[in-house]
């Protein structure tokens, strides 16, 4: 494009001398005709001398007005066609800026695109992480099963903790529900691309408001786990140390996760009687 820009301007300028040549050219052609009226004196020549000095005139007149009118047409075309290039240099111009506006609107979707796959491989790592946990109550589930039965609240923590850690990993695989995109101008139509560049800016909303959803998701999943291995970590080292009273404890703190029931109007205190 830019060697588009560069050509017009050389046939520009060449136009421009061209045009400047022809109409020094036109001026020179009115020259002769005076000076061969006055290179001689009238009074002193023959009447055939005066009707073929006029002939030759006549001649000449009849030819320069013909040429002028050719250099004149000449002019005239040259005139158009330099508007004409004037014009499609300014949509040379024009094409070139929303081409740049384009190239600026297809670099953020991609940028888009990649951070949202790497939200996606980020998503992937974690469900592994809980796959592995997963597997280790399991295998710890097993293990306390074989314990005797004082220890059955052990077992029934360890179950209370594995539904937990299996439904924050189907919330991790639901699929992310993005908001709503905010309505935005539609941009002006330029002279071509209007069509493109209403899919690329859609396309590009879109993909920012599935990356910000992804992000909020996978922020509060990565809480809910963090908070969810520490104290998963905390219970099992109690109960590999043998601290008696902590299953309770520990059960009593996994039943505070679930919704509060109806909350007691608390009690009036009770009124003693005066001392005698």
């Amino acid at each position: 494009m830019a060697g588009d820009l560069v050509s017009l301007h050389r046939r520009v300028t060449s136009l421009e001398v061209e045009n400047g040549h022809l109409r020094h050219s036109l001026a020179g052609r009115q020259e002769p005709g005076r000076a061969l009226l006055a290179d001689g004196d009238v009074d002193v020549m023959t009447r055939e001398e005066v009707l073929d000095r006029l002939a030759t005139l006549k001649g000449e007149l009849v030819s320069s007005t013909a040429e002028m009118r050719q250099l004149r047409d000449r002019v005239q075309r040259l005139q158009n066609e330099l508007i004409r290039k004037n014009d499609q240099e300014k949509e040379l111009v024009l094409l070139q800026r929303a081409h740049r506006q384009q190239q600026a609107a297809l670099r953020q979707c991609r940028e888009e695109v990649a951070r949202t796959k790497g939200l996606e491989e980020m998503v992937r790592q974690q469900e592994k992480v809980i796959r592995v946990m997963e597997r280790m109550l399991q295998e710890k589930l097993s293990r306390s099963a074989e314990k005797p039965a004082g220890e059955a609240p052990a077992g029934e923590l360890h179950a209370l903790l594995l539904a937990e850690n299996r439904r924050l990993r189907e919330e991790l695989a639901r699929p992310p529900c993005p908001p709503l995109p905010p309505s935005t101008p539609r941009p002006s139509q330029d002279t071509f691309g209007g069509t493109e560049k209403l899919s690329l800016l859609a396309k590009l909303e879109e993909a920012q408001a599935r990356g910000r959803a992804m992000e909020r998701q996978l922020e509060e999943a990565a809480r809910r786990w963090a908070r969810e291995k520490q104290e998963l970590g905390t219970r099992l080292l109690e109960q590999d140390h043998g601290f008696g009273g902590s299953a309770p404890r520990l059960l009593h703190a996994t039943t505070l996760k679930r919704p509060p029931g109806p909350i007691l109007p608390p009690r009036r205190p009770r009124t003693l009687d005066p001392l005698p």
